[in-house]
C-alpha cells in the first residue's frame, strides 16, 4: 500500500480514532520518505475534534502518544502536540473570520469558548457564577442561571459582544439543560471560595474548640463561658460571643442563624433563654458535634482564663 491509496481509505473512514488506526495499521508499508505526509491527516482529524469538543484534553494526548509510539513515526510525542495545537489555533482564526456568519448557539459555544471558570461559595446565599472565556480573546462574560435558558445566553452574546447565533438543536427546555450541563462539566475549572458566613461558623468552631465549657450553667453564667448540656448533648454559647463574631465578620446574628440551618446544624430557631440566679440570659444553643470543646465538672480545677477570646488559646 502507498501514500495515495492510504489517504483514500482515510476519506473512507470517520473519526480520528480510525484514522489513527489506520495509519498504525499500515504505517510500515509507507516509505519514510511519505511518513509525514500521511500522518498530517490523522493530526488534522484530531485537532479538528478537539476544537469542536469531540475529544477531551486527555484524550488528545493519548492520542498523540499513540501515534509518537509508531515506530515509523519520526515525530515525538511533543512534535505532535505542538502539530496538533497549531492546527487548533488555525481552526480558531478561521472561525473568527467568518464570524458574521450566524451558528446555532451550541454550535458557536463548541467552537468558541475555551473554558468556564465555575465559582462557587460555601455560604448558601451565594449564587454560583459561571465565567465563560473566548477562545483568542480577553473577552469573557459571566452568567449564574442564564445559560439554562438558550434565549437568555443568545441575548447576553449579542448585547456584550454583539454575536447573533440561531437557536440550537436542542430546543426543549429538559434537553438543553442537559446539553449546557454536559457542555459546561467539559470546559468546567472550578474555583471554590469560602464565603463569610462559612467564615463565621469555623471561627465560632475554632473558638470552641480552644475553650473550656463547663458543665454548670451557673460557673458558665458566672464567668460569661460556654456551657455543656451533658443530658441534651448541647452547647450553650453566650449570645456576646457570637454577637462579637458576627460582627467582626460584617454579618448579622439572623444571617449566621440561616447558614447554621442550611448547613444541618439546626432546625429552625436556636437561640434560648436560661435563668440564672434570678438573672436571664441569652445563648445559642448547637449539638456538640458543632465543635469539640473540653468539658469541666463542677468538681474539677477551674482556671481564670478565656480561652475562647479572640487571638488566645
Amino acid at each position: 500500500m502507498d501514500s495515495k491509496e492510504l489517504k483514500s481509505r482515510y476519506e473512507d473512514s470517520g473519526r480520528a480514532k480510525e484514522k489513527l488506526k489506520l495509519y498504525e495499521e499500515y504505517a510500515n508499508h509507507i516509505s519514510r520518505t511519505d511518513v509525514l505526509e500521511v500522518i498530517k491527516p490523522v493530526i488534522q482529524a484530531i485537532a479538528e475534534e478537539s476544537f469542536n469538543g469531540g475529544i477531551a484534553e486527555a484524550e488528545v494526548r493519548g492520542y498523540a502518544s499513540t501515534l509518537a509510539d509508531i515506530e515509523v513515526t519520526p515525530l515525538t510525542k511533543s512534535d505532535i502536540i505542538e502539530l496538533i495545537d497549531s492546527e487548533v489555533d488555525e481552526l480558531k482564526k478561521s472561525a473568527n473570520n467568518s464570524s458574521s456568519v450566524a451558528l446555532p448557539l451550541d454550535e458557536w459555544l463548541e467552537r468558541n469558548i475555551e473554558e468556564v471558570i465555575v465559582s462557587r461559595s460555601t455560604d448558601s446565599n451565594v449564587d454560583t457564577t459561571y465565567t465563560w472565556h473566548i477562545h483568542g480573546q480577553d473577552a469573557a462574560f459571566d452568567t449564574s442561571s442564564e445559560h439554562y435558558s438558550f434565549d437568555s445566553l443568545s441575548d447576553k452574546l449579542y448585547k456584550q459582544y454583539s454575536i447573533s447565533t440561531l437557536d440550537p438543536q436542542r430546543t426543549e427546555n429538559d434537553e438543553w439543560k442537559n446539553w449546557v450541563e454536559n457542555f459546561i462539566s467539559r470546559k468546567e475549572e472550578v474555583n471554590k471560595f469560602v464565603g463569610t458566613r462559612t467564615q463565621v461558623i469555623e471561627e465560632l468552631q475554632r473558638r470552641l474548640s480552644d475553650s473550656d465549657a463547663y458543665t454548670d450553667l451557673e460557673i458558665a453564667f458566672k464567668r460569661g463561658r460556654v456551657h455543656y448540656d451533658e443530658d441534651d448533648e448541647v452547647y450553650h454559647i453566650p449570645n456576646d460571643l457570637v454577637s462579637s463574631v458576627c460582627e467582626d465578620y460584617g454579618i448579622n446574628n439572623k444571617a449566621l442563624q440561616i447558614e447554621l440551618q442550611n448547613k444541618g446544624w439546626i432546625e429552625g430557631g436556636c437561640s434560648v433563654e436560661k435563668r440564672v440566679n434570678g438573672k436571664v440570659s441569652r445563648f445559642w444553643r448547637l449539638p456538640d458535634g458543632f465543635a469539640d470543646a473540653n468539658p469541666i465538672e463542677p468538681n474539677e480545677q477551674e482556671f481564670e482564663t478565656s480561652r475562647y477570646a479572640s487571638g488566645s488559646q
